[in-house]
């Protein structure tokens, strides 16, 4: 009986193993049938089925339309060129907004020959630079010497006829000439100043009416301070009436009033600090 039932154990055991290979045959045919219907189904498009992963899985974006869609209307102000919209241009005289900002350029300093100065009759007016006079009419002067214009010659549009006045004192006129016009620039000279030198005309228009008393007028160059008894001091652009002159470089001269009519005092002066007066 052992032995029998030892057979009968193994015969199961073996029908078991057979049953379990069977049924691995069995399940491999159906996964194959399975995969092979599917591979059918895509056969119709010419291409296999593709099971991709989710970490490759992406979606491809649909593709732009290329008909029947309108593109955007261009921006405001902007024209088609070639079919594209072009940004309108800046209006004449106006940057572009992405342009660069420049500084604007600083304006050059006349040069001597270009005339920019409109004078006036009346008006006073300084060197912009040294000018040698080419004939007796007109004036020598150096850059910073003020005038006053007495006249616009009609027919020398670029001269002017002016009085070339002291630096220090407005009211003395040290030459009167002409000026080209290109050499000046426009001077705003103050009240005191102003004043100053419509005193002195008012004295040199006496003084021309007083020059029939006075034999040889000269005006002082410089001021000078009397060191002896019988010398005369005077001030800077005195007036004084050369009486009679000496060879040692002396002279003798009676200082005037401003207008010429009277004596303010009498001595001996250094010729060398008069200049002649033309009246």
């Amino acid at each position: 009986e052992a032995e029998a039932q030892r057979v009968l154990d193994e015969e199961v055991a073996q029908v078991a193993v057979a049953q379990e290979m069977r049924a691995d045959v069995t399940a491999s045919e159906t996964q194959r049938a399975q995969h092979d219907g599917s591979t059918d189904q895509f056969a119709g498009f010419g291409c296999a089925a593709v099971v991709a992963s989710p970490e490759s899985d992406t979606t491809a974006a649909p593709p732009v339309p290329t008909t029947g869609v309108s593109a955007p209307p261009p921006a405001v102000g902007a024209s088609l060129t070639g079919g594209q919209a072009t940004a309108p241009a800046p209006p004449k005289g106006h940057a572009s907004p992405d342009a660069t900002t420049t500084a604007p350029a600083t304006a050059a300093t006349p040069a001597v020959g270009r005339a920019t100065f409109q004078a006036e009759v009346g008006d006073f007016c300084r060197a912009t630079a040294k000018f040698a006079a080419k004939d007796k009419r007109q004036l020598s002067f150096v850059k910073g010497d003020v005038f006053h214009i007495t006249k616009r010659p009609a027919s020398q549009k670029n001269w002017l006829v002016a009085d070339l006045l002291d630096g220090t004192n407005f009211a003395v006129v040290q030459s009167s000439g002409w000026v080209p016009k290109r050499y000046v620039e426009a001077y705003h000279a103050s009240q005191a100043q102003a004043h100053l030198y419509r005193t002195g005309r008012q004295q040199a228009a006496m003084l021309a009416s007083n020059a029939k008393n006075l034999s040889n007028p000269h005006r002082a160059s410089r001021k000078f301070e009397a060191t002896k008894p019988k010398q005369v001091s005077f001030a800077k652009g005195a007036l004084l009436d050369v009486v009679k002159q000496y060879p040692n470089g002396w002279c003798q001269a009676n200082v005037m009033s401003d207008d010429g009519a009277s004596i303010v005092a009498t001595g001996f002066a250094p010729a060398r600090m008069l200049d002649a007066l033309v009246l």
